[in-house]
């Protein structure tokens, strides 16, 4: 079995033509992935950092929800866009500079996020990918360097060891990308980010 992920960067100028288009592997799932892949199969024992540098206990024996579907404007999950960049590490926790939702000087308008297909089944690869819109409306060219699949995530039993309290949820980072190149978006253009995760029998 191969599980394979490609992350697919297109970016249209204000009519709405395509000015750039690539396709590229995703090589950063991240140890947060695996801690919460183990606790989703009610596993128990495990620490992850947070997006804010916190080290939360997972308990995969209570049920919990992960969620990446976040709504138009919330930059805080689901695919998100920095300026800056990190050495390739398993355990990064955020980006370096994340891009805030917004119109103003370096910020980008947030999309909400879509999941296009579901599922699909071709031969012997099952497949399926989600997206997100960003919208330059700040003046100028916002330049991307890195991107990141941020999940919100409830139950499992969260639990700040440091507060000595339960958490409700928490924001957990649980990819993280740099494209082979920059990725310049012009203002009145839109980037979209479209993550595919396959995998093959």
């Amino acid at each position: 079995v191969q599980v394979r992920a490609y992350i697919t960067y297109e970016v249209r100028d204000k009519d709405g033509r395509v000015i750039l288009r690539r396709t590229e592997p995703s090589r950063s799932l991240l140890a947060a992935y695996a801690i919460f892949q183990l606790a989703m199969w009610g596993a128990q024992g495990n620490s992850v950092t947070d997006i804010y540098g916190v080290v939360i206990d997972v308990n995969g024996a209570s049920p919990g929800i992960i969620d990446i579907n976040a709504p138009a404007g919330n930059s805080t999950y689901g695919i998100v866009v920095g300026s800056g960049t990190h050495s390739i590490s398993p355990l990064i926790n955020a980006l370096a500079a994340p891009i805030t939702n917004g119109s103003g000087a370096g910020q980008l308008l947030y999309q909400a996020m879509t999941f296009p297909a579901g599922v699909t089944v071709s031969g012997n690869v099952t497949s399926f990918s989600f997206s997100r819109t960003f919208v330059n409306s700040s003046g100028g060219t916002v330049t991307v360097t890195e991107i990141g699949i941020i999940a919100y995530v409830s139950g499992f039993g969260l639990f700040n060891p440091n507060t000595n309290s339960p958490e409700s949820y928490d924001y957990f980072l649980l990819a993280y990308d740099v494209p082979s190149s920059a990725i310049s978006v012009p203002n009145g253009s839109s980037l979209q980010i479209t993550y595919t995760f396959s995998v093959s029998t």
